[in-house]
């Protein structure tokens, strides 16, 4: 295989579409968060009714305590996947802050490596070093020996450029 060079279009807006599909870019949508509030909300309710309950029937009233508790589990569950989600954001906006700032970036292939020049860095992985590969229809990701990840969208590049680069690494990493 000869020395293929991909040259990368870098656009933010690319690389939002992946991170933030499927309501991930909003706390409300995304589905962690989106669980546990609406388990939240049904403990809520159910302990509503539990304490209206409570009131007309006395031996009922230990179903108070148990309510309660459920209330807040529920509210440490949504509180954790709170606070799970705004960390990822945050890695996420650093990371499109990043993004942003490439000037140019471009893709060099052979048959040994696999090389990413960003702005004058350089950075090679072997094709035998590389951990795994994602290839899906918009983005491809790869994890490299060192634990980087490595993300291309497809509008990053033409449809024949995505096309060979797909099919190199189905080729090259196991």
């Amino acid at each position: 295989m000869e020395e293929v060079e991909i040259k990368l279009l870098i656009n933010v807006d690319h690389f939002k579409e992946i991170f933030y599909s499927n309501g991930q870019g909003n706390i409300f949508t995304a589905k962690l968060v989106k669980t546990s509030i609406l388990a939240t909300l049904m403990s809520i309710v159910i302990s509503l009714v539990v304490y209206v309950i409570s009131l007309y029937y006395s031996n009922f009233s230990w179903l108070i305590v148990l309510g309660a508790l459920a209330v807040f589990i529920s509210l440490l569950y949504t509180i954790s996947g709170v606070s799970r989600y705004m960390k990822w954001k945050l890695v996420i906006m650093e990371y499109l802050k990043r993004v942003g700032k490439y000037k140019s970036c471009s893709i060099y292939i052979n048959t040994n490596v696999f090389e990413l020049k960003i702005d004058g860095d350089s950075y090679i992985e072997a094709w035998s070093k590389l951990q795994s590969c994602e290839l899906k229809e918009n983005y491809i990701r790869l994890l490299g020996a060192t634990g980087e990840y490595y993300l291309f969208p497809a509008k990053a590049m033409t449809d024949e450029e995505f096309k060979i680069l797909q099919e190199v690494i189905r080729e090259r990493v196991k």
